[in-house]
């Protein structure tokens, strides 16, 4: 299946999203356009989503769906544990797939920004922490907020 709106990129439906719309009918929910378009999207990111950048993407396609269309939808997949979601102290939520594997987050309190990272160093601290109490690690992630340095000139490291 292919959604599309005139002048725009063509967006291909991935097999995972069989996936994704067996556990919605597991879990009581309809298939609709939005909530595959939603699921498109959070499964093809590499980052959390927020409700506002999932109603922005789909305006490159000729899927209709306000923006509170878009936060009934996110809200019902969250509650029924498709996608989770994730607050943060900027009052932003979030939404990623809940199989989605944690990573250590920067998230700029101000602006709601994450930018999520992986440090092998970091892992190794946080298991080394873990068995020092006598656990071992089932799921494990650092959240580090922050605020712009705006008497710095950062620039960040290229991947």
């Amino acid at each position: 299946m292919l959604i599309k709106k005139e002048d725009s990129t063509t967006l291909p439906i991935a097999q995972e999203i069989t996936e994704l719309e067996r556990k919605c009918i597991e879990a009581g929910l309809r298939i609709t356009s939005v909530r595959r378009i939603i699921l498109y999207f959070i499964s093809h990111s590499e980052n959390y989503l927020s409700a506002e950048e999932l109603y922005q993407l789909n305006q490159d396609t000729d899927i209709v769906a306000s923006m509170s269309c878009i936060y009934a939808n996110v809200k019902q997949l969250a509650r029924v544990g498709v996608i989770e979601k994730r607050q943060i102290e900027s009052k932003n939520k979030y939404y990623s797939l809940e199989t989605y594997k944690p990573k250590d987050q920067i998230i700029d309190i101000r602006s709601g920004k994450v930018i999520e990272f992986r440090d092998k160093e970091l892992d190794k601290v946080k298991a080394k922490i873990i068995a020092e109490h006598g656990f071992d690690i089932s799921e494990c992630h650092v959240e580090i907020y922050t605020r712009v340095n705006q008497s710095k000139h950062f620039m960040p490291k290229k991947s």
